[in-house]
């Protein structure tokens, strides 16, 4: 695979990622809005959940 090759395919799921975490970003924000939760609650919290997924030593 060609440089070129590889860098095209790098973007093309790069842009599916962003898709993806756009969507998730979309939804959560609406649903903290919908919730009554201020900017820095919402960023707390989607900081805590998105970082805490793999804290639990149950789920290594």
């Amino acid at each position: 695979m060609t440089t070129d090759a590889a860098s095209r395919r790098a973007r093309r799921e790069g842009l599916g990622v962003a898709l993806a975490t756009s969507a998730y970003g979309i939804s959560f924000g609406a649903l903290a809005v919908a919730s009554g939760l201020d900017i820095w609650q919402t960023c707390v919290l989607s900081l805590v959940m998105f970082t805490g997924g793999r804290s639990s030593p149950s789920s290594a």
